[in-house]
């Protein structure tokens, strides 16, 4: 009898350890992500230590909260030399939703690898193929412009200048990278002045908004508008000069924002703003607006809801909300102390912006 209750003992352990713990499983379609957590797990981790987020969570099965697939190895190109190989360093920085597609966009940490976007079955939740950029900048922000399909991206210029690039639909359905062993084509790049990279941006309604981070002092917001052929409206011969000295090519509108933003969106009549650096909780941050060409970010915010530490970008599709965090890194997962999230997480908005409506 006592030898029974032993074996028993063990398999509740072993049991438990697979249902609550790490979980090594295989998405289908992901054969190589391997999850921090079991799916119940990151649940109840949500739930338990962020209550107020969670219960804005869509998360009834496996396919609302995809992983993000091969983050312990993704393939890339090699700055060095162009060659094929794979980064076990990639960093998820930004996400958008298409009609088709979920986008997470990741760098190499160690700039030894072109920085990739990998692209997830909107619906299933299954990895289709990862797109390879002919760039090592950090991708802090994607999004996608429904209106001229064009996938818009925050990069950087040789010398470490902002820019923001852009790829067309049909060109990004094309590429297989199986095939051509090279980096698609951005189809725009353009030349933001001498600020640093841009860090964040999302498009709404005929405008790209795009911002700088700034770990300390006042960051800066600002919007340009997409012409009808879905190229950006920029006055290059009209320079901005912001009060560090850095020039910047003159946008519609500029607006100040705190320090440690990592990503905005818009939904009704709120802009949401996710703030967070290192290894303490984020936060989601609301404001309610009635004007965008006469918004304040630089106030206390409406309302705010936190969330787990290293959320990066956040952005909106129809009445849901995509999160991304970097947690899931190889650099950050083996960090015990916090709570991780190497999945996509989405958010019904209109249980999110309800309080402050």
């Amino acid at each position: 009898k006592f030898g029974l209750l032993w074996i028993l003992f063990i398999l509740i352990i072993i049991f438990g350890r697979f249902l609550f713990f790490k979980s090594n499983y295989s998405t289908a379609g992901n054969p190589s992500s391997s999850p921090i957590y079991s799916f119940s797990h990151q649940k109840y981790l949500l739930k338990t230590h962020y209550p107020n987020l969670y219960s804005s969570l869509i998360m009834n099965s496996e396919k609302d909260a995809p992983v993000i697939p091969n983050l312990l190895g993704i393939d890339s190109l090699k700055a060095s030399d162009g060659s094929p190989g794979v980064s076990t360093q990639m960093d998820p920085q930004g996400v958008t939703r298409s009609e088709n597609y979920l986008l997470v966009s990741a760098y190499s940490r160690d700039h030894a690898y072109n920085s990739v976007i990998i692209v997830i079955h909107a619906t299933t939740g299954d990895y289709l193929k990862t797109v390879i950029l002919p760039s090592t900048a950090h991708v802090g922000g994607i999004t996608y412009d429904d209106k001229s399909q064009n996938i818009w991206i925050s990069t950087a210029s040789g010398e470490g200048a902002g820019e923001v690039s852009s790829i067309t639909y049909e060109t990004f359905n094309s590429y297989d990278f199986s095939k051509s062993k090279t980096a698609i084509s951005f189809d725009q790049s353009i030349d933001l002045g001498n600020i640093t990279q841009s860090s964040f941006l999302t498009y709404y309604d005929g405008s790209l908004f795009i911002g700088f981070f700034e770990k300390t002092g006042d960051g800066v917001l600002t919007r340009y508008d997409i012409n009808s052929d879905g190229t950006m409206d920029v006055d290059y011969s009209s320079q901005l000069t912001l009060a560090d000295g850095e020039s910047l090519a003159k946008p519609e509108n500029i607006y100040p924002i705190d320090n440690k933003i990592q990503g905005m969106t818009i939904y009704d009549n709120v802009i949401i703003i996710s703030k967070s650096y290192g290894s303490a909780n984020s936060e989601l941050q609301l404001f309610k607006f009635t004007d965008l060409s006469n918004i304040n970010l630089d106030r206390k915010a409406d309302a705010t809801i936190a969330a787990p530490p290293y959320m990066e970008q956040i952005s909106t599709y129809n009445d849901s909300a995509y999160l991304v965090f970097e947690s899931g890194a190889p650099h950050y997962r083996t960090n015990s102390g916090i709570v991780k999230v190497d999945r996509v997480l989405e958010l019904d908005l209109k249980n999110l912006v309800s309080t402050i409506q």
